[in-house]
């Protein structure tokens, strides 16, 4: 049975905001409380949905979102980087990683700061391990983000009625990579 880890950081930033996003501006949910998101139009919640119909086991660990608002500050950066990395970490041995992204997330430090989360990922799980992103349509995707990650797949519609899908079809396209 392939086994996937879910988790992931959402936020759009405002480069243009003097206000960092504080970490009360955060929605976080750990664990088996991930099942919320089951059956939902979001993107972790088309994640969960996939796993299911495939007969996939799928380990949840950390999972963030917040408005759109100002950059996040490196401390709050590092802090939520970190307790996914370490549910990741904590969740192997598996086949690959999900990774519920938004591809326009600007922290202190990391212009790209999807790109830092799957390199850190990356860092913890192998370079051979497979890695699935999802993103916003609008997502600033460079080579560095298509070098790490195996699958990434975009919404298709704004406003957002197919983030469920896109997660599911980036679940499969994984889960197939991996068979």
């Amino acid at each position: 049975m392939v086994h996937l880890i879910a988790g992931g950081i959402m936020h759009e930033t405002h480069t243009f905001s003097a206000e960092p996003t504080p970490l009360e501006a955060w929605t976080v949910v750990r664990g088996a409380d991930c099942d919320a998101y089951a059956g939902t139009n979001h993107s972790l919640g088309g994640g969960i949905d996939a796993c299911r119909e495939l007969d996939v086991r799928l380990s949840h660990t950390y999972f963030a979102q917040a408005t759109s608002t100002g950059p996040v500050t490196r401390q709050l950066f590092d802090a939520m980087v970190g307790e996914l990395v370490a549910g990741i970490e904590a969740a192997l041995p598996a086949d690959g990683v999900v990774l519920t992204l938004h591809g326009a997330m600007v922290a202190e430090d990391f212009l790209e700061a999807e790109v830092e989360i799957v390199r850190r990922v990356k860092a913890v799980v192998g370079p051979e391990m497979p890695v699935a992103v999802t993103l916003d349509l609008h997502a600033n995707i460079g080579p560095e983000l298509v070098e790490q990650a195996t699958v990434i797949v975009g919404y298709d519609t704004y406003p957002h009625i197919d983030l469920n899908d896109r997660a599911s079809e980036a679940v499969h396209l994984l889960v197939r990579a991996i068979r």
